[in-house]
């Protein structure tokens, strides 16, 4: 409900960041919660690009035991979270370097290519990175190539 009452994707955006890490920092269980911040931890510094096995072996727990737990304290598969930190990371490499080619930081933020980056920008966004592009550029940049004729 939230993220639908907002009026622009860079605010739906960080909605949905603060309500995964609110989540994470409300750990049912004592017992649990090492394990729900150490595979947050992990995913978070890996900029989402570890793979879930990888995840449960740096965590000593099996595969199934960590996405079940993970799943009930935070309401996601850790693969849907490793999702919204790569998701995250290109983001953040696009408010750096906002004039960015789209290939290098579909490379940088750990997609396969850049169509499987186009594709997650547009579920997470609901556009394209390139259409997130045209809509933070500068008003004064976009010039009718009509205008220019004579």
């Amino acid at each position: 409900e939230r993220l639908a009452e907002q009026d622009s994707t860079e605010v739906r955006l960080n909605t949905m960041w603060n309500a995964l890490h609110d989540r994470v920092g409300r750990g049912r269980s004592a017992r649990r919660e090492p394990l729900v911040r150490g595979a947050d931890t992990l995913i978070h510094a890996s900029r989402g690009s570890v793979s879930i096995t990888d995840l449960a072996l740096q965590l000593a727990v099996s595969q199934r035991t960590m996405e079940r737990v993970f799943a009930e304290e935070i309401g996601l598969s850790p693969k849907l979270a490793c999702r919204i930190a790569r998701f995250r990371h290109a983001i953040d490499v696009l408010h750096r370097v906002p004039e960015a080619a789209l290939g290098r930081v579909a490379h940088h933020a750990g997609y396969f290519d850049q169509a499987h980056f186009n594709r997650e920008f547009r579920a997470f966004a609901g556009i394209t990175p390139r259409e997130w592009q045209a809509e933070r550029a500068p008003v004064g940049s976009v010039q009718s190539r009509r205008g220019n004729r004579r």
